[in-house]
């Protein structure tokens, strides 16, 4: 399905993933969004927190990364397209945020980013909700 958005060219893909091999573990994400060739956002919805999980969500991400080229691709290609990984949790994020984002980065100097060719999102959905729903003061912004 296409959808057209300020100029900009909505496509709801498949969301089950290419095998490269036989042996290669099948990926099967909820929602995967391709924005005018440039962009991909995969989104999760995660009721639980378990062990494999974030490897999990970041393996989509790479995985839809690296499939967008093909043999041949120019470089130029790569620095033009990126994906965007959002987790909708139904669960806190680590450190209490209500959205945490995430690129990589140098893990010496944190204000040198490496890329941000892969982002990630986690948004913590119950607090997002409990926030909007509660009186809370109207200066806390949900960042």
């Amino acid at each position: 399905m296409n959808i057209n958005v300020n100029n900009k060219e909505l496509f709801i893909r498949n969301n089950e993933l290419i095998l490269d091999s036989y042996n290669d573990k099948q990926y099967i994400c909820d929602y995967i969004i391709s924005i005018d060739d440039n962009i991909d956002v995969n989104i999760e919805l995660n009721k639980y927190r378990y062990k494999g999980l974030i490897q999990r969500n970041i393996g989509y991400g790479f995985k839809i990364y690296v499939d967008h080229f093909k043999k041949g691709s120019s470089y130029d290609k790569f620095s033009k397209y990126s994906v965007l990984q959002i987790n909708f949790n139904k669960f806190a994020n680590k450190n209490n945020k209500r959205i945490n984002k995430f690129v990589l980065l140098d893990m010496e100097d944190n204000d040198n980013i490496l890329s941000e060719s892969m982002k990630i999102i986690n948004i913590d959905i119950e607090s997002c909700f409990k926030f909007v729903y509660n009186n809370t003061n109207k200066e806390e912004i949900c960042d």
